[in-house]
């Protein structure tokens, strides 16, 4: 019985600070690395918001990462080159639940800003069901996870009738 509740313990620890890399210890996911989506943070810095990972198949289920990236210059082509700023793990276990960047207010004594948000996807116009968030603090350029306000809910980005 103490063999199991030490176990336990471990596991708990262990998972409670999946989140709480740095980005230097980050391992590169594979030599090629598939956008599943990016979007535009600040225009006038050329800074970018992009969820990774090692193929297309692994954006509804599998590891990726969450950067904060800065376009640095331009191939030949006019491809962006990108210089990875921030960056955090994550992992989806089921279909439903998604990632977005998201423009919200949450709270009277906060402005607008830029979040990264993880929800149950229910395919429904309201989401409530938020897992984790995390504030995209242009200031300090990091991604800082946050505790969920209560009662926070906002429209489904992906919201289509």
């Amino acid at each position: 019985m103490k063999n199991i509740i030490l176990l336990t313990i471990i596991v708990i620890l262990i998972g409670c600070n999946k989140f709480k890399k740095k980005s230097s210890e980050i391992e590169k996911l594979s030599n090629q690395e598939h956008t599943c989506w990016g979007s535009v943070s600040n225009e006038m810095d050329n800074i970018y918001v992009s969820y990774i990972s090692k193929n297309i198949s692994k954006c509804n289920i599998g590891k990726a990462k969450i950067r904060l990236e800065k376009v640095i210059g331009r191939t030949e082509k006019g491809n962006a080159i990108f210089k990875i700023i921030d960056q955090i793990n994550v992992e989806k276990r089921n279909k439903n639940i998604a990632f977005s960047k998201i423009n919200l207010k949450i709270s009277t004594e906060t402005k607008m800003q830029d979040y990264i948000v993880k929800f149950y996807d229910e395919r429904k116009e309201t989401i409530t069901k938020i897992y984790a968030i995390w504030k995209v603090d242009y200031e300090s350029m990091k991604l800082k996870k946050i505790n969920v306000p209560e009662n926070l809910k906002f429209d489904n980005p992906d919201w289509m009738e």
